[in-house]
């Protein structure tokens, strides 16, 4: 029983808005989300909240030099499993906070293609 424990502490990171993780660390930690929300003492709006926290920090800014390329793939790798993790969380929520729905909203307006279309399906799901 120790990936329960494990996983609590893991995720506590993620609530921790003061706390900076890096863009791996990030989807280490949707990826726990998604498979251990239901099992950890975090209510799904505290990891949804830090979701959210973690997903406006990897919007799109626009920018017009030769390292945006590279920093747009960043962004699109991160966002996917954030998004997919806040769907996951938001079957969880009674109500899904106001605050979740206004950062996927802003990740659509400057994301690409796909990252658009999963924010779509997300939005419509809420």
């Amino acid at each position: 029983m120790f990936q329960v424990p494990c996983a609590t502490a893991m995720l506590a990171t993620l609530c921790d808005k003061d706390m900076e993780i890096g863009p791996t660390m990030t989807i280490v930690l949707a990826a726990l989300t998604t498979e251990y929300s239901h099992l950890v003492s975090l209510s799904p709006v505290q990891l949804l909240s830090g979701i959210c926290h973690r997903l406006s920090r990897y919007q799109r800014k626009y920018c017009f030099n030769e390292t945006f390329m590279a920093f747009d793939i960043v962004i699109a790798i991160v966002q996917e499993p954030c998004l997919l993790a806040m769907l996951r969380l938001a079957a969880d929520c009674e109500e899904v906070p106001e605050q979740a729905i206004q950062i996927v909203s802003e990740t659509v307006q400057t994301a690409g293609r796909h990252i658009r279309r999963v924010s779509r399906m997300e939005i419509s799901c809420t």
